[in-house]
């Protein structure tokens, strides 16, 4: 049976109105998990709470069955445990393709695996894009670009809000086999998707409505 990798119990998050309201969810080693929800149901607020990157008003988070003090930064698990791929790309634009990827092991002063990186980059079909500035790449090879810096550390958990919604048919394709190998490798995959097909695609799925999350067995 897999290990416990995440957990959220009781969680609220508000702003003017109560967003995530006693929201649960578990999280095991080698998940895939797809959330599909309304527009503003609260699906990224939910996944930057994943990826600890936002606060909460509420509830208890942990990881690996440790819980995490909520005003604490935890700047050292988001780099080394946790892949982040944002729909907007989040690249810096005067930069290269290359010095985008690695700029994490430039903030985090921490080292990668150079080898592994080389055959990211030709898994993904960007090792000839390394030395262009990403403001003139496609929308397609910005995603490859985000996806091999979430990559970088080899992370254990891979979180993805709307990774192809700004993509074409073939980049998606491309982004979503590149998931399932990754599950296949052992990885925790959980994907922000309004496309039910692609969520389809996950092992498990949950529905955000209501501020709460609820399974289903089918889509």
């Amino acid at each position: 049976m897999n290990k416990e990798l995440f957990r959220i119990e009781n969680l609220v998050k508000r702003y003017n109105i109560t967003v995530l309201n006693q929201l649960n969810l578990t999280v095991l080693e080698n998940d895939y998990i797809s959330i599909i929800g309304k527009s503003g149901s609260g699906k990224s607020t939910l996944m930057h709470i994943l990826g600890l990157m936002d606060s909460y008003d509420e509830g208890s988070i942990f990881f690996h069955g440790q819980p995490l003090n909520p005003n604490s930064d935890h700047a050292s698990i988001r780099a080394q445990s946790i892949g982040f791929i944002f729909q907007s790309y989040n690249l810096i634009p005067h930069l290269s393709a290359e010095k985008n990827i690695v700029l994490p092991a430039v903030f985090s002063n921490l080292d990668y695996d150079h080898k592994r990186m080389k055959a990211l980059y030709q898994r993904l079909n960007i090792e000839h894009l390394l030395d262009t500035d990403v403001s003139v790449l496609s929308g397609g090879e910005k995603q490859r670009v985000a996806i091999c810096r979430a990559l970088l550390f080899n992370p254990p958990l891979i979180l993805a809000d709307e990774p192809t919604g700004n993509l074409d048919a073939d980049n998606e394709e491309l982004i979503f086999k590149l998931f399932k190998e990754l599950h296949q490798e052992k990885k925790t995959i959980i994907v922000i998707t309004h496309n039910q097909e692609r969520a389809k695609e996950a092992v498990k799925h949950y529905v955000l409505e209501g501020g709460k999350l609820h399974a289903k067995t089918t889509l």
